[in-house]
């Protein structure tokens, strides 16, 4: 993070990690037992979405964490946009900036897309999903959820996650499995082999059942079908067969143990009807606490004070 953006949990240290989590427990604890809506933080200061790729909970999130900050949210609409007539992306992005945007949030489905945006322009600069390559606002979300549920972030050290399904394709997977080993937690990798790919030094399995009873958090990744190039196809039967999670799979996880999901989650194939409303899914408080992570991220590139 050069101080300026937020583009990857790879440019993160652990204590810039640690702070934007405990702020957005400040902002959890004042929304939630306090009543408080309207923090103040970003009075007169308006943030602009930049999405090339559809959404619904980050974009929404991101709005949600603007407001209740006191800022305004504008959405640039591509498909009404000059993009439609052939307008490059930074032509779009510096128009932005000379409208007097505070910052813009981008998303696109090429990996590096967000740290070009950056290099272009002198207003802060969100990475909300670039390509495969990270989702770090997602992480810092996962880990106010994760450090809610086991008590604190010192806790992460020495649980062990597994990330189930198409890894190949999942942003979330690289900058939430970069987030807990910054604290001390493992993780795994499970899926068949076209959905998972090379990791130095981390370790793959290609059968869910091996490992579920071994790990504290059973991370559910969707198919991406979108993603999916022409001449790859999926066996759906054989997937749901050998990677889903449903109850029976579910009865042998590590007692205490959880379970998340980043959404949209399909029923039927990464989880089952069970699975999708057991209580150890914590994919609500993901979404709840995302916009509290939000807060923070935005927080600290605006001018907000930092919570100790």
């Amino acid at each position: 993070m050069s101080g300026k953006d937020f583009l990857a949990i790879a440019e993160l240290t652990k204590d810039k990690v640690q702070t934007l989590v405990e702020q957005a427990h400040f902002y959890q604890r004042r929304f939630s037992k306090e009543g408080v809506r309207d923090f103040g933080e970003l009075k007169g200061q308006v943030v602009v979405s930049l999405f090339y790729e559809n959404s619904t909970r980050t974009r929404m999130s991101f709005e949600r964490a603007t407001k209740l900050l006191g800022g305004d949210f504008a959405y640039f609409d591509i498909a009404s946009s000059s993009v439609a007539k052939g307008e490059s992306l930074r032509d779009t992005a510096t128009v932005l900036e000379a409208l007097g945007f505070s910052a813009v949030v981008v998303r696109h489905y090429s990996e590096g897309v967000s740290h070009q945006v950056a290099k272009w322009l002198d207003i802060p600069v969100i990475n909300a999903g670039d390509g495969c390559h990270e989702h770090p606002s997602q992480a810092i979300g996962d880990l106010v959820t994760l450090s809610e549920r086991f008590g604190s972030l010192k806790a992460l050290d020495g649980l062990k996650v597994a990330f189930v399904g198409d890894v190949a394709h999942s942003r979330v997977a690289r900058s939430v499995s970069r987030a807990v080993a910054l604290f001390g937690a493992s993780s795994v990798f499970v899926g068949p082999p076209e959905m998972l790919p090379p990791f130095r030094n981390m370790p793959v399995v290609y059968d869910l059942d091996e490992v579920i009873g071994e790990v504290d958090v059973l991370y559910m990744l969707r198919v991406q079908q979108e993603r999916l190039l022409e001449r790859e196809t999926i066996d759906l039967a054989s997937y749901v067969r050998r990677f889903q999670l449903n109850q029976i799979r579910s009865a042998k996880m590590r007692q205490g143990g959880v379970i998340m999901h980043p959404g949209p989650m399909n029923v039927g194939v990464e989880v089952d009807a069970y699975v999708s409303k057991s209580l150890e899914l914590l994919a609500p408080a993901q979404v709840r606490n995302g916009v509290f992570g939000r807060m923070a991220i935005l927080s600290s590139l605006l001018g907000g004070e930092e919570v100790a």
